[in-house]
Order: structure tokens, then sequence, then C-alpha cells
């Protein structure tokens, strides 16, 4: 027999895949960003650049973790938005390993963030 997750325990798993997405995309950026004092860096503000741009993604994935537990339907339709964003732009650059972890954790949250808003009541903004 199987268990149907309740809404809020779905609610509660899709935050804590948000978060651990927030937190790759956090140390990416910080690993990043000392990168670019590296003597083989040849473009310094390209590689400042690309740090700061996976510490705004991980600021954004922090937000969305928040902002889903008010339950309003455009922040839901936002974040879906957005994972599906980032699946597609995980597939413009070189693919390493923490690039497949975090395509993973994005195919696995845009998964979540759909069932979420399937099984969101439909009383609320």
């Amino acid at each position: 027999m199987k268990r149907k997750l309740s809404y809020p325990q779905l609610l509660r798993i899709t935050q804590v895949a948000l978060i651990l997405n927030a937190g790759i995309w956090f140390c990416l950026g910080v690993w990043y960003f000392f990168r670019f004092k590296e003597p083989f860096t040849d473009q310094p503000l390209g590689v400042l650049i690309v740090a700061f741009l996976m510490l705004g993604n991980a600021c954004v994935f922090l937000f969305i973790s928040w902002a889903i537990t008010k339950k309003s339907r455009w922040i839901f339709s936002f974040a879906i938005f957005y994972t599906f964003i980032n699946i597609i732009l995980a597939f413009t650059d070189q693919v390493g390993f923490y690039d497949f972890l975090a395509l993973l954790i994005d195919v696995i949250l845009l998964i979540l963030l759909v069932l979420v808003r399937r099984k969101q009541p439909n009383h609320e903004k």
C-alpha cells in the first residue's frame, strides 16, 4: 500500500531540496570567487562575474525556499520557471561533477515544485 505525502510534507521536502541546491551554488560561487586570484586565470573579471552569478543564484533559491511557504501562486510559477531556466543553462557550459549534481537537483526540484503546486489548496492567492 502506497502512502501519499501530505501537502505540508511535500512542501518541507521541496524546501530542503531548494536549500541544498542553494548550498551547492553558494559553495561553487565561493570557490570561483577565490579562483580569480590564481595565476593561471587569464580573465579574472570573467571569473568574478561568474562567481557573483553563482552566489546570486544561491540567493534566489534561498528566497524561493522561504517564499513558497507563503503559498502564493505567482511564487510557484516563478519558482518553476526559474528552475526550468537553470536546467536549460546547465547545458550551456562544460558539465562537470558539480554541474551534474546541480542539474540532478534542479530536475528533482522541478518535479517537486509541480507536485506541490498541484496539491496546493485552492483557497490561496
